[in-house]
């Protein structure tokens, strides 16, 4: 089973709010990186577990969101989905809500 699994940073548990967490010189984005490498970590476990073969990993959070030294399939190589061929599935987590809508029950608030 080929699985592509698409991140983002906002949707972490942990993650308080954007000003403090998700980029570059803010305070607590090293810990929101590790956060999200750690259940990112989680779901390819439980991938693996359901008898997944292939995983591939994208970080789409802008500056960056996934902790390469503690991501576990860091000594695969990295590929572009359209390398996997027909995919078994596709997992998209860790996302938030466009702004305009972050006052209906989003992860984070602005």
């Amino acid at each position: 089973m080929k699985v592509y699994v698409m991140t983002d940073m906002e949707g972490v548990a942990g993650v308080l709010n954007f000003e403090e967490w998700t980029g570059p010189g803010r305070p607590y984005y090293e810990l929101a990186k590790e956060f999200l490498t750690l259940e990112v970590n989680a779901a390819i476990d439980g991938l693996l577990e359901g008898r997944a073969t292939d995983i591939l990993v994208q970080d789409a959070h802008g500056p960056g969101g996934i902790n390469v030294k503690l991501l576990v399939l860091v000594n695969r190589p990295w590929s572009r989905p359209e390398s996997l061929g027909e995919l078994s599935a596709q997992f998209c987590s860790w996302y938030h809500l466009k702004p305009e809508h972050w006052r209906l029950r989003a992860p984070l608030s602005r």
